[in-house]
């Protein structure tokens, strides 16, 4: 595969005008380099970078779930609240004050953490 040998089927451009010409150096081979270099290319982004981007989304997936789940129990303990409220006092809660409560207490959690700091 030198640069003598014709392997192509297409005309070589030895001569010509400038920018043109295609000069041969030297006839080395490099298939070693190209094999590895193939087998390198093949390794890494044919099976490590799709096994890292599969590892990215699972691991996405997985802290929204659990952030997911978060909020159902927060809310969840929202309604219990609610519930026990309307018991004590049930011409209190309202529509509109359960949607106070909610943003009171969505503004006293400073961190966002769904808990009372």
């Amino acid at each position: 595969f030198g640069c003598h040998q014709d392997w192509t089927g297409y005309p070589k451009m030895v001569g010509g005008e400038e920018g043109d010409a295609f000069e041969c150096q030297g006839d080395a081979m490099w298939g070693a380099i190209a094999a590895l270099y193939f087998l390198l290319l093949i390794t890494i982004g044919g099976l490590i970078m799709p096994t890292v981007l599969i590892g990215i989304v699972c691991i996405s997936f997985e802290e929204s779930q659990a952030r997911l789940k978060k909020d159902n129990a927060d809310m969840e303990k929202f309604e219990l609240i609610l519930k026990n409220l309307e018991k004590l006092m049930p011409s209190y809660v309202t529509f509109e004050r359960r949607v106070w409560i909610r943003q009171l207490f969505d503004e006293i959690d400073a961190d966002g953490g769904g808990e009372l700091d």
